[in-house]
């Protein structure tokens, strides 16, 4: 028996990778991929990679760009950062090229990313990632539920409140877009009030303004606009104590689940209701002193337009008809 395994890496563009073609091809990758509001210039991260840990932050956090490799082709990309102070690990954007797509290319960069950071000597207490709900409803993929449902299937659990993530613009007004904030952890059900907090501010802090502080015009009135996030989030916890952070929901709730029955009894069923009727309408035909074959073939043309009939009324019989109609096709030897 043949057998085919891709092998799936990770690497890591810094200053002295990013003139490399690797490099351009998952930028690329996030230009022709990433959409919404949300999305950060791709010249910024350009511009980062460029630089030092020590010219981006003063408190150590870091900027961390990553191509996902198969084989030794780049299909993905990935910007995350790394806050020491509270421990959190962010993964900001998650592409992967359209023809490279697949559930199992998705876990791997998932697990892959959780790798690097491990194999980086990062202390994480916290994965977390914003998901925007700006993104397109047209793409399956990158449809905000989508991607959400994907991530908590991947363990990530969804923060119970109104979220919203910072604007990428560098100009005022800066508009905040809506958004879910996951955050990633083995052993909890909820987060305290206070830490959650601690951690918007975090990302606020030593992300957001690190990151805008060259590109925005009004420095100010940002810094601002992130403030008024931080008082938004604040208001909608309350004076709760703990936060709930939801994990993977089921697909259907309500999900009734039927079994098939053999395929030869279905065949036979369906063989049973047509004879029965071919024989009822070719005796109530007959009555009409019309030859036999013409008996036979009136009746047996009816039978199939009644079954047909039934078929179209109840959603279960289509269901049945078409399994026996692939049944058939299958014992023939041939493929519907």
């Amino acid at each position: 028996m043949l057998t085919a395994r891709d092998q799936y890496s990770i690497r890591s563009f810094d200053r002295r990778s990013v003139k490399t073609v690797a490099f351009d091809t998952a930028i690329n990758i996030y230009r022709e991929t990433v959409g919404g509001r949300a999305k950060t210039d791709a010249s910024q991260i350009v511009y980062w990679a460029e630089r030092s840990t020590a010219e981006f932050s003063k408190n150590g956090s870091q900027v961390h760009v990553l191509g996902f490799m198969r084989e030794k082709t780049v299909i993905g990309f990935a910007l995350c950062f790394y806050m020491p102070d509270q421990r959190v690990f962010l993964v900001d954007h998650l592409a992967i090229a359209p023809a490279a797509r697949s559930m199992t290319a998705f876990e791997r960069f998932c697990d892959l990313v959780a790798r690097y950071a491990k194999d980086e000597h990062l202390d994480v207490d916290y994965f977390a990632t914003e998901v925007s709900v700006d993104l397109s409803d047209a793409d399956p993929i990158l449809n905000a539920d989508t991607l959400t449902r994907l991530l908590q299937i991947k363990g990530l659990r969804l923060v119970d409140c109104r979220y919203m993530t910072p604007s990428p613009e560098r100009k005022a007004p800066y508009l905040a877009v809506k958004a879910r904030l996951l955050l990633y952890t083995a052993t909890e059900t909820r987060i305290a009030a206070t830490r959650l907090l601690s951690i918007v501010s975090c990302l606020h802090d030593e992300v957001y303004k690190n990151w805008y502080k060259p590109f925005a015009d009004d420095y100010e009135a940002y810094c601002l606009h992130l403030q008024a996030i931080r008082t938004f989030v604040q208001r909608d916890v309350g004076n709760k104590e703990y936060v709930a952070m939801n994990g993977h929901p089921p697909l259907h709730s309500d999900a009734n689940i039927i079994d098939a029955p053999p395929r030869a009894i279905v065949i036979l069923f369906y063989i049973g209701i047509a004879g029965l009727f071919s024989i009822a309408i070719a005796y109530i035909i007959s009555l009409l002193n019309i030859g036999f074959s013409s008996a036979v073939a009136g009746a047996v043309t009816l039978s199939i337009f009644i079954v047909a009939i039934l078929a179209v009324w109840s959603d279960r019989a289509g269901q049945l008809v078409r399994y026996a109609v692939d049944a058939l096709f299958s014992a023939f030897g041939k493929r519907k």
